[in-house]
């Protein structure tokens, strides 16, 4: 079976499986949820936390597991799984300019004289990767064409990645590896620069200098605070602006603010990669009493599953107050419902809810 593999700095792709983030995680207990592949004795999950960007990908294994998450995505989309062995022929490909000195170590990274064994949603997978072929990434984006490029004297190929854009110049549909380079200027940079500009002008991520309006849409809110004491104050907000739960650090937390003009309309915190990795935790979310019943909170919420699912999140988590009628209809509404997990605290309990993305 002849299985392709885009290894990206932002996604791992192949023909017909689904793309998944370039990002994993590693534990020797099973971690909750049902996409888990166990190989070598620990357990792995898919992570949105990306590995940073590494122009050798075999310094060590995490770029393999995520190869082997693929590999079974592509034997199911295909169909063609079996409980006997299965032969792989593995397809893969680096930027042209690292080509030349990487292909031979990149192959014998993948190559294995001996089978594979490794399960992946509890189902058990055995494949020998008897071949592996590496390719130029620029001139395989431009494969099907080669026909065509053959009577074009000069055609520059341009494939834009997460971190990386490679380019490579054909001469009459032959590879000029003379004419060829990865630069850093992938989307995820333009992105990060983008999110920087947005939130430097918009106040997009709330800050301490914040915390006056913040405490204002609050105040505004004594239903939350009826079932949730006590009321918020300006030392509470910088603490919740601060706070993370255990294993995560502020590079995992978005304090959101969204503005209607100059005020402040609703404000949301956002963990990302918790409790488990294809989870994001809302920890507070409130809207402006001034934009209640108008729609404003549905509309905040979609946005935001429509932003996860795009990053690849299965789940979005929280926990509302046992005994507060209006959270848990509104949370029902936008496609939320109860776990059946109780968790109490010195005020009665809070009831964890769930939405798959």
């Amino acid at each position: 079976m002849l299985i392709a593999i885009d290894h990206g700095n932002k996604q791992v792709k192949t023909v017909h499986g689904n793309a998944i983030v370039s990002g994993v995680q590693k534990s020797k207990t099973r971690p909750y949820g049902r996409d888990v592949l166990k190989y070598g004795g620990s357990y792995y999950t898919l992570s949105a936390q990306r590995i940073p960007y590494q122009k050798d990908k075999t310094t060590d294994e995490r770029f393999f597991i995520l190869s082997l998450f693929a590999i079974a995505e592509e034997i199911e989309a295909q169909g063609a799984y079996t409980s006997g062995l299965m032969p792989i022929d593995l397809a893969i490909g680096l930027p042209p300019a690292h080509f030349g000195a990487q292909n031979k170590a990149f192959v014998r990274y993948f190559k294995r004289k001996e089978p594979i064994y490794f399960s992946y949603r509890d189902k058990l997978y055995s494949i020998l990767i008897r071949n592996v072929q590496c390719y130029p990434q620029a001139f395989a984006a431009a494969a099907m064409m080669l026909g065509e490029l053959a009577t074009v004297p000069r055609a520059l190929i341009l494939d834009v990645g997460g971190f990386t854009a490679d380019y490579l110049l054909l001469k009459n549909g032959r590879a000029d590896l003379s004419t060829c380079d990865s630069l850093e200027n992938g989307v995820i940079l333009l992105y990060n620069r983008i999110r920087s500009k947005a939130s430097s002008d918009l106040d997009i991520l709330l800050e301490e200098t914040d915390v006056d309006a913040m405490l204002a849409l609050c105040s505004g809110n004594p239903q939350f605070y009826r079932y949730h004491p006590p009321m918020a104050t300006k030392a509470s907000i910088l603490d919740d602006l601060q706070a993370v739960p255990p294993g995560k650090t502020l590079s995992d937390k978005y304090f959101i603010g969204f503005y209607d003009g100059e005020t402040l309309a609703a404000m949301m915190d956002l963990i990302t990669g918790y409790p488990n990795p294809a989870t994001a935790y809302i920890g507070l979310f409130m809207v402006d009493a001034a934009q209640q019943g108008r729609g404003t909170g549905s509309a905040l919420i979609a946005d935001c599953k429509q932003a996860l699912r795009a990053e690849q999140f299965k789940t979005l988590r929280l926990a509302i107050d046992e005994g507060n009628p209006q959270s848990k209809a509104f949370w029902q509404k936008n496609g939320f419902a109860l776990t059946g997990q109780r968790t109490p605290n010195e005020n009665g309990a809070y009831l964890p809810m769930e939405c798959e993305l």
